[in-house]
């Protein structure tokens, strides 16, 4: 009787801790916004992201390992665990923490191969 009284006059009416909303006013209800929206604004946010280190980089010179866009973007990559969501999580880590960066570059040198390995390589040919 209570839900009726309140669709017909419009009222939110409490029922079992969850307010009750009628369907005219969609108050109350998530709007989820589409995959391609999402997708769309990951990519976009991923590339402001890289775009300001990348700037962050030249104009403080230490305080990254890498410059290039290019090069954040692997960072990222590498140690992201899906996509632009996951990218997007790493490059914002890398902006408010730079001192984290060098441990990211390494690990991520380490995991392609091109860490001590490839430079002890180098040293043992040259002999």
């Amino acid at each position: 009787m209570r839900k009726r009284l309140a669709v017909e006059s419009g009222t939110k009416v409490s029922q079992g801790g969850f307010p009750f909303v009628n369907s005219t006013g969609r108050r109350g209800f998530a709007q989820i916004p589409s995959v391609s929206k999402v997708g769309a604004n990951h990519s976009r946010r991923k590339e402001e992201l890289l775009a300001k280190l990348e700037k962050r980089s030249i104009s403080c010179p230490g305080l990254y390992p890498v410059r290039t866009q290019e090069d954040f973007l692997r960072l990222a990559r590498d140690h992201a665990q899906g996509g632009d969501e996951s990218v997007c999580q790493v490059l914002e880590e890398i902006w408010r923490r730079p001192d984290e960066a060098v441990q990211i570059n390494a690990q991520s040198l380490i995991r392609r191969g091109m860490g001590w390995r490839d430079e002890k390589k180098g040293k043992s040919s040259e002999a």
